[in-house]
């Protein structure tokens, strides 16, 4: 569970300038505060903070090795830097991933070739409920993933979460359009809707963009 601290608004401030001091994604912060759209700040006012101190010790706080030698995890084929960065977000929520589908997987085309080169996964969700499948996400996320929960209602078969791994070199260039979209807090579908759920990335991935 991500711990809660506290910050005390000061004149001037503003989420995008909160966020940026304290390294934060700045809709993170609005989401906890159910804050929106214009997202008045009062001096003297109080917001709760996402304290990832905790977590950021090392999983995902350096950029893994650019090692694209194949392996195996979660029963599908994925490349060791994309591994090491599933490893890094298992062990935040502390749980296994099963992969529905791995990388390097040509000729799916339900996938749009997404899943053609290095990067790219899909994690089959089971029973998870959303607030599990929500944390999953955001972990990910965390660890340097741009990732997406798929739902039926979008078009898809069944729920599963869709993570391309940020910075991989090996990734198609559809997948990299997608990891641009999550930059620009879309969604990276074919209509790019904006996605307004909380988007935090390590720092080393801010070189990508």
């Amino acid at each position: 569970m991500i711990k809660m601290s506290t910050y005390v608004v000061r004149p001037g401030d503003t989420l995008t300038k909160i966020g940026r001091l304290l390294k934060i994604d700045w809709k993170s912060i609005a989401h906890l505060n159910d804050l929106s759209d214009p997202y008045p700040l009062l001096p003297g006012q109080i917001l709760e903070i996402p304290d990832l101190s905790g977590s950021r010790s090392r999983n995902g706080e350096e950029e893994p090795a650019h090692d694209y030698s194949r392996t195996v995890h979660g029963g599908k084929t994925v490349n060791t830097r994309t591994a090491v960065m599933l490893r890094n977000a298992e062990a935040l929520v502390k749980t296994h991933f099963t992969l529905a589908q791995g990388s390097y997987n040509r000729g799916v085309a339900a996938s749009a070739g997404t899943h053609d080169g290095g990067g790219v996964i899909d994690i089959s969700l089971g029973a998870w409920d959303n607030k599990q499948t929500t944390a999953i996400v955001q972990a990910l996320r965390r660890t340097g993933f741009a990732a997406w929960e798929r739902t039926v209602a979008q078009g898809f078969s069944s729920r599963h979460i869709h993570a391309c791994a940020i910075g991989d070199r090996e990734m198609m260039p559809v997948a990299r359009h997608q990891v641009t979209a999550y930059f620009n807090y879309r969604d990276g579908l074919a209509r790019n809707r904006e996605d307004t759920t909380p988007h935090p990335f390590p720092a080393w991935s801010e070189k990508y963009r």
